[in-house]
């Protein structure tokens, strides 16, 4: 019920484990209500310190727009009650066991209607 988000890791080569200077695949997968489609939404998701986003030549999304990479923070927005997944790809920049604090999805207009995901352990081993 309501507005969720997750987000998912995954290599883009192999299986495992992925290693330094590796890609990985981020999938954040947000979930609106039927109620809750009307206007549009903004999709934030911070990346652990071991990654770093390849640009917005990356994003592989249907209906959700890039609006920002800065430091670690990718973003996006859809308009009309778009709930397809978000791609994009990162790098591994370092070996390590890091965190990502918790992805956000937003009503830009209505900001209270919103929901927090749950912070990310990503783990990369040495190459």
């Amino acid at each position: 019920p309501g507005i969720s988000i997750q987000r998912y890791y995954q290599p883009v080569e192999g299986v495992g484990l992925p290693k330094e200077g590796d890609l990985v695949r981020v999938t954040l997968q947000p979930r609106l209500s039927s109620r809750d489609t009307y206007g549009c939404y903004e999709v934030r998701d911070h990346l652990p310190a071991n990654l770093a986003p390849m640009g917005e030549g990356s994003f592989q999304e249907r209906g959700w727009w890039p609006a920002a990479s800065v430091d670690g923070e990718v973003g996006f927005v859809a308009c009309g009650g778009y709930q397809d997944a978000i791609s994009y790809t990162a790098r591994v920049i370092i070996p390590g066991t890091f965190t990502a604090p918790a992805p956000l999805v937003q009503h830009l207009e209505t900001p209270s209607l919103a929901a927090v995901g749950v912070p990310t352990e990503f783990v990369a081993t040495p190459r």
